[in-house]
C-alpha cells in the first residue's frame, strides 16, 4: 500500500532507484519485526499449552488426559524436545495429582489397612510409574505420616472411651452395691452397657449385670444377716475346693463391698439407707425450724421411725438429714435466746 501510494508520484527515471530503496527498507523492517512476532507467537503457544495441560490434568483417566495434551502440543508448533518434555511432565503431574487424591480419600475414611498396604516404595513406583524418585519418596513419607496421625487420633479416642468405660463400670458397681432392695432402673443399666460395650471392661460388667439380682437381694438384708451370709460363704470356700475360685472370690468380694458400704451408710447417713429402700425422708429447713418447730419435730419423728424401721443394729439414729445439717446448725447458732427456748418448747410439745 505504501509502495502504491508513492510510486505514482516518482518520476520515471527515478522509479528503479525507488523500487530498490523500498525493497531494502522493507527487508530491513521485516528482519526487525519478525523476531518480535515469532517470540509473541511462541509465548502465546506456550500459554495455550499450559492452559490446556491444567484442564486436561483434571481428568481421572490418565490416557485420555495425555492424548488431549498431545493434540494441543502438536498444534502449538513446539520443537520435538519441547513436545517430549511437555508430555513427560504432564504424565508426572497426573501421577502426583492422582496419588494426592487417593491419599486424601484414604485419610478421610481413616482406612488404615489400605494405607499400610499401599505405603511402600515398590507399590508407589508400580502404581505411579511416571513420578520422579523424589516424588515417590515424598508420597511414601506422606502416607506413613498419615498412618501415624490416624493411629494417634485413634489412640486418643480409644483412651477416652477406655476412661469413660472404666468410670461407667465403677459407677455401675457402686450403684449395684448401694441399691439395697430396689434394684437398678433398666434404662440406667442400658446406658452403662452402651458406654462399656466393646471395651476391656465389658466382660466384668456382664458378670456384675448377671449377678445384679443376687447382689440386690443380698443388699436388702440387714447387716446382721449379711454378715452371717458372708461367714457362711467364706466357710464354704475354705472347706470345699471351688471349680471356679476366681468367680467365687469376685462374688465374695462384691458381697463384702455391699456389706461394708451398708454399714458405713447406716452409721454415717441412715437417711440415705431409707431412700435406698424407697422410703420417705423429710427435709428440715432453717425457716421451718425457727417458725414452726412442731412441724420440724414431726419431720424428725418421721425420719427416726423410718430409720428404726430398717431393724438393723448398725443404724445410728440421725433425725436431721446430713445434707440439711449444716444449715440447721447455722440457723440454731444465729437464733436468739428466746427463739431457742421457743424451738425447744415446740419440739418437746410435739
Amino acid at each position: 500500500n505504501i509502495h502504491k501510494q508513492y510510486h505514482a508520484n516518482i518520476p520515471e527515471p527515478m522509479q528503479n532507484q525507488f523500487n530498490l530503496s523500498f525493497d531494502a527498507i522493507s527487508h530491513d523492517s521485516a528482519n526487525k519485526i519478525m523476531p518480535v512476532f515469532v517470540k509473541a507467537k511462541r509465548s502465546q503457544d506456550l500459554q495455550m499449552v499450559d492452559s490446556l495441560k491444567e484442564e486436561a490434568l483434571k481428568s481421572t483417566d490418565k490416557q485420555k488426559a495425555l492424548a488431549f495434551i498431545k493434540l494441543g502440543v502438536d498444534d502449538a508448533g513446539l520443537t520435538d524436545a519441547e513436545k517430549t518434555e511437555t508430555l513427560r511432565d504432564s504424565a508426572r503431574r497426573w501421577d502426583k495429582n492422582e496419588n494426592n487424591r487417593v491419599l486424601m480419600a484414604l485419610s478421610e475414611s481413616k482406612d488404615l489397612a489400605t494405607l499400610e498396604s499401599q505405603s511402600s516404595e515398590e507399590f508407589i513406583k508400580k502404581q505411579y510409574p511416571d513420578m520422579s524418585q523424589e516424588d515417590v519418596l515424598n508420597a511414601v513419607n506422606a502416607r506413613k505420616n498419615e498412618i501415624a496421625r490416624i493411629n494417634q487420633v485413634n489412640k486418643i479416642a480409644l483412651d477416652k472411651q477406655t476412661n469413660l468405660a472404666q468410670k461407667a463400670l465403677a459407677d455401675f458397681k457402686s450403684d449395684v452395691f448401694a441399691a439395697g432392695g430396689r434394684g437398678l432402673d433398666s434404662n440406667l443399666v442400658d446406658n452403662y452397657a452402651g458406654v462399656i460395650k466393646g471395651t476391656e471392661f465389658e466382660q466384668e460388667f456382664q458378670f456384675y449385670q448377671k449377678q445384679s439380682s443376687n447382689l440386690t437381694a443380698f443388699g436388702a438384708k440387714t447387716t446382721e444377716q449379711q454378715l452371717k451370709e458372708l461367714n457362711r460363704i467364706q466357710s464354704s470356700l475354705a472347706q470345699n475346693k471351688s471349680q471356679d475360685p476366681e468367680t467365687e472370690n469376685k462374688l465374695l468380694s462384691a458381697y463384702q463391698s455391699i456389706y461394708d458400704n451398708k454399714v458405713a451408710i447406716l452409721k454415717e447417713d441412715p437417711n440415705k439407707a431409707v431412700r435406698n429402700l424407697g422410703g420417705d425422708v423429710k427435709s428440715i429447713t432453717p425457716m421451718e425450724l425457727l417458725t414452726n418447730p412442731q412441724a420440724t419435730a414431726t419431720s424428725m419423728i418421721n425420719n427416726v421411725l423410718n430409720q428404726r424401721g430398717l431393724k438393723d443394729n448398725n443404724v445410728v439414729i440421725k433425725p436431721i438429714p446430713e445434707e440439711d445439717l449444716p444449715a440447721i446448725k447455722k440457723a440454731w447458732g444465729d437464733a436468739s435466746g428466746d427463739q431457742k427456748l421457743n424451738i425447744i418448747a415446740g419440739i418437746v410439745s410435739a
